[in-house]
């Protein structure tokens, strides 16, 4: 994963060098008004331009494995040349890492610059800690040197992106919905957790918006698999969804894989009865049919594509089917489809 982000604080640092940066706060933003450092006399370097507060907040169980600065930059003078005189990263405010500077030539009319990338950390390793500490950010210097008249460096813009792996506190094998006659079953199932004190349940009827509807408690430390069931009584008519809010001991939250269910499953209807489920094999279909008539069933997988279609002779009264469903993808939600006595009734069940 990557995020860049541009920096809240830019300030002048005479740590280095003897010309001023002017107007640093001009270099947090690409709009055409700099940041700038010129210099008389030939052989002089600019201060350190400090671009720090970036406001990153990489989860503290990422692991980072690069960083990429670009900024914005050109120079104006006469007979010559301005390159870079010294470019490394900040932490916790102090100069730190490798000097990646290169003996490049700026350009004379605004570019951007990338230093490091996303597998270079400048020397050093960082933590999630460091890179969100108000502290961190990148010290850029200019070499304002050669036989030429006048020479000005400009920055218009610095730029930092993070490059990191998130891993997951909970590693989690399967997250999936199901039918009962008392209402939707949720069951998830993780190879291990770290530090995991609950899990909140959350429910939504179009995806966007969600309520609490639960909340259990996890494992904490373990690296054996872990089981966890909760039944939803209530869900919505038509499709409902389900996600998984997993809370850490110190507060930190991470959001896990939605699915969704259409709740045809939870029986609503008297003419339409489907068992077992989840079902192996055979699926048993009950249906009550007003008179003698051809009935058509139709299964759909979660991409609603129709996966098995049948003609089933009904008499008047309880008609049971066994329905082969043995080849079908396992781990997976159906969809059925009975259409007679001038009426559509669907069920859910999970292969």
């Amino acid at each position: 994963m990557s995020v860049g982000r541009n920096p809240g604080t830019m300030a002048d640092d005479a740590s280095i060098g003897s010309r001023v940066w002017n107007s640093p706060n001009n270099a947090a933003s690409s709009n055409d008004n700099y940041a700038w450092s010129g210099a008389i006399v030939l052989g002089d370097r600019t201060h350190y331009l400090f671009s720090t507060n970036f406001g990153f907040t990489i989860p503290s169980t990422a692991v980072i494995c690069g960083i990429t600065v670009r900024f914005e930059k050109r120079f104006s003078g006469l007979f010559g040349n301005i390159s870079d005189n010294s470019i490394r990263l900040v932490s916790g405010g102090t100069v730190v890492g490798s000097d990646l500077a290169t003996g490049a030539t700026w350009p004379n009319s605004d570019a951007y610059v990338v230093h490091g990338g996303s597998s270079n950390l400048w020397g050093r390793t960082w933590t999630p800690a460091d890179i969100n500490n108000s502290g961190f950010g990148v010290a850029i210097s200019a070499n304002l040197g050669g036989t030429f008249l006048l020479p000005v460096a400009y920055i218009d813009h610095v730029r930092i992106t993070i490059h990191y792996d998130e891993s997951l506190p909970v590693n989690l094998i399967s997250f999936t919905a199901g039918c009962k006659k008392e209402g939707i079953n949720l069951e998830w199932i993780t190879a291990s957790e770290v530090n995991c004190d609950y899990f909140e349940i959350q429910r939504s009827a179009d995806g966007f918006n969600w309520e609490m509807i639960g909340k259990i408690t996890g494992n904490g430390t373990t690296s054996s698999v872990s089981k966890y069931v909760f039944t939803d009584p209530s869900p919505f008519d038509g499709i409902t969804y389900y996600r998984l809010k997993q809370f850490d001991f110190d507060g930190t939250e991470y959001f896990l894989p939605v699915v969704g269910i259409r709740t045809g499953c939870f029986q609503r209807n008297d003419e339409l009865k489907i068992y077992p489920n989840p079902v192996s094999d055979i699926l048993h279909v009950n249906y009550k049919a007003i008179t003698q008539i051809e009935l058509s069933l139709e299964l759909f997988n979660q991409n609603g594509q129709v996966v098995k279609t049948l003609s089933l002779d009904s008499q008047p009264g309880e008609n049971q089917f066994k329905i082969d469903v043995s080849g079908l993808q396992s781990n997976t939600i159906y969809t059925i489809t009975i259409t007679g006595n001038d009426r559509r009734q669907s069920a859910q069940f999970l292969k």
